[in-house]
């Protein structure tokens, strides 16, 4: 999904990635880089690591809201 958006929409400035687990995004960048590419490390990503209920509290201003629940 963020390589899809990061590909598609080239205007973004930035775009937050919320993962309860680290160990997601660590797996996903080992078994699965034809699907991530280097999306996890385009400038324009900003990882952060915590449950989305807390987190989501502290940003404002957002222009869209994806949720991945695969």
């Amino acid at each position: 999904t963020l390589r899809c958006v990061l590909q598609q929409v080239p205007a973004l400035q930035a775009v937050s990635v919320l993962e309860i687990d680290p160990a997601v995004v660590a797996a996903a960048r080992t078994y699965l880089p034809a699907l991530c590419g280097d999306s996890f490390d385009d400038p324009r990503t900003q990882l952060h690591n915590g449950d989305a209920s807390h987190l989501l509290a502290e940003f404002s201003g957002l222009d869209a809201l994806i949720g991945d629940l695969t």
